[in-house]
């Protein structure tokens, strides 16, 4: 599985999946849409798996631990929201290369 660049950028509103590993990866995100991260409670290899995924917003490529990213995902865990505002997101993961779920959602900005 290789991992996308964009989610919700050049497509409207696909969802997209994310491979995490022990190093930092990043992807971009639209800054206008606002964004449903969770654990998929899988790795790469399509097995279980419990290891958390570390994640911050922008870029970083030291890597994040429970103590220096801005947010963990853990499996079986409610889903986060994050954005808008947001054009970047680091991940990083020890272990089974965890797989992140990105959505983006509707979230309507400015005047109607």
């Amino acid at each position: 599985m290789s991992n996308p660049t964009t989610c919700g950028v050049t497509t409207d509103w696909e969802p997209c999946l994310f491979l995490t590993s022990n190093f930092p990866a990043s992807i971009a995100i639209d800054p206008d849409k606002q964004y449903q991260l969770w654990h998929t409670g899988i790795d790469a290899t399509g097995n279980a798996t419990t290891d958390s995924i570390m994640g911050a917003t922008g870029t970083s490529t030291a890597a994040l631990t429970a103590g220096t990213g801005q947010f963990t995902l853990v499996n079986g865990v409610e889903p986060i929201f994050l954005g808008p505002g947001i054009s970047k997101l680091t991940f990083d993961a020890v272990g089974n290369d965890p797989v992140v779920c990105i959505v983006p959602v509707k979230f309507l900005r400015g005047t109607y």
